[in-house]
């Protein structure tokens, strides 16, 4: 049974313990020298809105700095933060419009399509911060007492017009223990906004979410969750977070991840060898990476899927594997260990307006500031020149609030802890591992994807769930590498029955990928067909 919508005492008290716990200012704090209202019309007179009034584009735009006021209010203890905050939630939902299922959201122009959509990266650009504001003011007495039936109120519409919108639609995935959002092909023409339109031509059509985009509805679930009390909430969100990790690839006592990486079958081009859209680390923009990071971040605090371990891992990647180790010119590569360079960025931003200064150019995981000091004295020289009241804002916000307390590994939301462990490997050559649908009905066809980034020998082979027992050679032969996202893969069908037809598998079990002195594993199940 779900617990009431306010009925969780534990999410009244940590969220009253973030607002008191940065009310003893050390050497560094640092007064109020930004207006709230300034923060206001910055944002809602940004000049990019002009030529972006309605869509995808607009919520990039209008909801670049959303996360400030509250930030503002908890550098300071101003409530101008919290009313300003109010005036400019009601401007993002008066410009929400109701879709033809009478879903709401920030429906008009995308990146995809050139009908409108409402975009699943719009509604939680839009509605975490206001899960935010609401988290804050419904832990605390005397601000729900000012403020409570607006956060009621953005809780509310997440609920429905967020989680409930896009399991209607039929857009959430499960696979299992994991979760994905998948991209629509509902349209709307403008001219008709009461009707949709199906278009499946377009090259995102039916596939599976990007990292950075199926996190950020990772955080609204989250943050549901933490407000709510309520399981199902949680539920979502561990399994969005719980299939990144399984995608996970470890070696040298680090993690690398992908953009993007095939989650179902729509995601898989068997007959081509290829994917439905290309997987690798971005090359282009490493704020994805810190985005995810953060993301990780406040699911770790939430006590879910992720260990210490993995962040001490995540850490060794941005400060021992991107970072050059100089504090007075810092400089970061991309997490898969490529050098920045020039090639490719001409005819990456003819084509996008924004990117890195170079190609592989790494940067700083800022939400680590919360376990590393040495992540702390760069944010520090990052930002000890504000230039811009966002900017400002955001420093207060590291003095006054963040560095209020020693860097540790102390989980800020909670002391119920769900860790989700996966296996691992030791491989730096095979960047992608994966079994769609890794439970596999026995007599129906699997898709074991590989990619790696050299050529040589490959062997997959089945083995017992703990990983001590090789029980059967699936595949052994070569794989033609290659960094192209579009390249280096090998693909083989396997319906979970033995290719020898001496043994019968049911429960769970590894499949191993072996390559060079490198391996790499996932877990499958396998069970009886249906049929």
């Amino acid at each position: 049974m779900r617990k009431g919508i306010f009925g969780s005492i534990l999410v009244m008290t940590m969220a009253s313990w973030l607002f008191t716990s940065c009310s003893k200012p050390d050497e560094g704090y640092i007064e109020q020298n930004v207006d709230a209202g300034d923060l206001f019309t910055t944002i809602t007179q940004n000049p990019a809105l002009r030529e972006n009034k309605n869509g995808e584009a607009f919520a990039w735009n209008a909801c670049n700095g959303a996360d400030l006021f509250v930030k503002g209010f908890k550098a300071w203890h101003d409530t101008s933060w919290l009313n300003n905050a109010v005036k400019y939630y009601r401007f993002l939902l008066d410009n929400m419009k109701a879709a033809p299922d009478g879903y709401k959201g920030l429906i008009g122009r995308n990146f995809r399509n050139k009908l409108w959509s409402n975009e699943q990266v719009s509604d939680a650009l839009a509605i975490n911060p206001m899960l935010e504001f609401s988290e804050l003011v419904l832990g605390d007495p005397e601000l729900s007492a000012t403020y409570g039936n607006e956060a009621k109120e953005y809780v509310a519409f997440a609920k429905k017009h967020v989680i409930e919108k896009w399991d209607d639609r039929g857009l959430w995935h499960e696979e299992g223990a994991y979760g994905d959002y998948i991209f629509g092909n509902d349209f709307i023409d403008p001219d008709k906004p009461a009707e949709w339109v199906i278009d499946t031509t377009g090259i995102h059509s039916g596939m599976s979410q990007k990292f950075n985009i199926a996190n950020k509805l990772g955080v609204t679930s989250l943050r549901l969750y933490r407000i709510t009390g309520d399981e199902f909430y949680r539920d979502k969100a561990e399994k969005l977070f719980y299939r990144m990790k399984s995608n996970f690839q470890y070696f040298d006592d680090h993690y690398v991840w992908h953009y993007w990486v095939p989650f179902y079958e729509g995601d898989v081009l068997f007959d081509k060898n290829d994917l439905i859209h290309w997987t690798a680390v971005h090359p282009f923009r490493a704020g994805y990476q810190a985005s995810e990071v953060k993301q990780i971040v406040e699911a770790y605090h939430t006590g879910l899927v992720f260990s210490e371990t993995d962040i001490q891992r995540i850490i060794h990647t941005n400060l021992e594997v991107m970072w050059n180790q100089d504090t007075v010119h810092p400089v970061f590569i991309n997490s898969n260990g490529a050098m920045p360079d020039t090639t490719g960025m001409a005819g990456f931003l003819k084509g996008h307006k924004t990117g890195n200064r170079l190609r592989n150019m790494g940067t700083l995981w800022t939400a680590l500031v919360d376990f590393d000091a040495r992540a702390r004295q760069l944010y520090e020289k990052q930002i000890e020149n504000p230039d811009n009241n966002k900017a400002k804002i955001r420093r207060a916000y590291y003095y006054n609030v963040i560095r209020q307390e020693e860097p540790d590994f102390k989980r800020k939301y909670t002391r119920e802890v769900k860790v989700k462990n996966v296996p691992l490997g030791n491989s730096s050559e095979i960047t992608v591992a994966t079994v769609i649908p890794y439970i596999i009905a026995e007599g129906e066809n699997s898709c074991i994807v590989t990619k790696s980034n050299t050529t040589g020998p490959l062997d997959i082979a089945l083995y017992t769930a703990d990983g001590k027992e090789r029980l059967k050679t699936i595949y052994a032969g070569d794989i033609l590498g290659g960094i192209d996202g579009h390249k280096g893969f090998r693909m083989i069908k396997w319906d979970g029955t033995d290719p020898d037809n001496t043994e019968k598998y049911r429960g769970d079990y590894l499949i191993r990928w072996k390559l060079g002195d490198g391996y790499r594993d996932y877990a499958i199940k396998i069970v009886e067909s249906k049929n």
